[in-house]
């Protein structure tokens, strides 16, 4: 376990470049998403927000289908590491990993935004509530497999072969994948109940 915990430090020490570079890329993608929302026209924000009201009510007048929601979580998850993966085959596709970190920040700060700016403090709670266990757990995941891939990625240019890296970053390559599951049940039906609940209150 020491030495499992030392290679992980190591890993991160080794690789910390990357990791500010994936958390810009999240931040400004987050920066975007709520600078959109400033810049959408009154049309398109009050169609998005009637629709937004349309929903709540509807789910709120119907039982909703958690098993459903699991799945497309896990299928969400499953295309992101798939293009996260396809960055480390070829320096052409390197872009990938920036890409869905950026694609993941924007989503969340026009979320979180837009929600606050038409359907205020339970807009907010809203928004926030849906993308907590995201922003604490899946986005790690996603900078801590972009690294990954962004190694392997190097290592194949550099054509390093050594078993014992390979191994090792494997490992905490499904390690990491494992806990991505987390978010994705706890977001199907922990935080659907409480987005529900605030739902309930959206007009």
């Amino acid at each position: 376990m020491k030495h499992f915990n030392r290679f992980f430090v190591k890993q991160i020490n080794d690789n910390i470049a990357k990791y500010v570079a994936l958390i810009i890329f999240f931040v400004f993608g987050v920066a975007f998403g709520i600078a959109f929302v400033f810049g959408m026209s009154p049309e398109l924000s009050e169609n998005l927000a009637e629709t937004i009201r349309t929903t709540c009510n509807s789910i709120t007048e119907n039982n909703l289908d958690k098993s459903k929601i699991l799945w497309l979580e896990i299928i969400k998850n499953l295309r992101n590491v798939a293009f996260i993966f396809l960055g480390g085959f070829s320096k052409f596709l390197i872009i990938l990993p920036f890409a869905v970190v950026f694609a993941s920040g924007f989503s969340y700060g026009f979320t979180v935004g837009y929600m606050s700016v038409h359907f205020g403090g339970n807009g907010f709670l809203m928004g926030f509530s849906s993308i907590i266990s995201n922003l604490l757990i899946t986005i790690p995941i996603y900078i801590l497999l972009s690294v990954f891939s962004l190694n392997y990625n190097r290592t194949k240019l550099r054509n390093k072969t050594e078993k014992g890296y390979i191994i090792r970053n494997l490992a905490l390559f499904s390690l990491a994948f494992s806990v991505l599951l987390l978010p994705v049940f706890i977001n199907s039906y922990l935080i659907t109940d409480i987005v529900l609940k605030i739902c309930a209150k959206v007009n």
